[in-house]
């Protein structure tokens, strides 16, 4: 039930800092605590690695378009963007990769960044799918958000979409503008 960065491993216990993780794996943050955790509990329950093969992850964005948005334009920009901001971290994990899985049996390397389009309720989704240093979700989040604002603010044919509604009340007639 705990996830943490080992800190230490000493003859009776491994040392964590806690690493809170949303439901929605979105935000890895350090709590600030610190976790010893016992050895029999690392012998008697499931324990995973999030970097025996890599300290890369992938993590994913979307921004939904409105349909009347240029979509082929701002894939493109969102790939230039994608390239600009995590290109180092692909080939340093390709890198780390291909290093620490030399005796494992894994058919496929790491694959590049990639963008998924889809239709949704309220426009055009897209996906930015990226490999990341791990703990560094939010940083590299942030820094592809601000690109994409910065650029989508430079093109009048690319519009992010949002939930509206619209509340009509028929049973109340609005006073004459004019009175006679």
């Amino acid at each position: 039930p705990y996830t943490g960065d080992v800190v230490d491993l000493s003859l009776f216990r491994p040392t964590l800092l806690e690493v809170h993780t949303s439901p929605t794996a979105a935000l890895q943050e350090r709590t600030g605590r610190t976790l010893y955790m016992p050895n029999a509990a690392v012998l008697t329950n499931d324990v995973i690695s999030f970097n025996r093969t890599s300290d890369f992850l992938k993590s994913e964005l979307k921004f939904v378009l409105t349909l009347e948005s240029n979509w082929e334009k701002a894939e493109n920009i969102l790939r230039e963007i994608l390239i600009k901001v995590t290109g180092q971290h692909m080939e340093a994990a390709r890198h780390q990769y291909n290093s620490r899985t030399k005796t494992l049996f894994i058919q496929h390397d790491p694959s590049g960044s990639t963008l998924y389009t889809d239709i949704v309720g309220d426009g055009i989704e897209i996906t930015l799918r990226f490999t990341i240093p791990i703990g560094m979700r939010r940083e590299v989040g942030s820094e592809i958000v601000r690109e994409m604002l910065k650029r989508f603010a430079l093109e009048s044919d690319i519009s992010l979409a949002y939930r509206t509604s619209m509340v009509y009340n028929t049973e109340h007639k609005p006073p004459p503008l004019f009175k006679q």
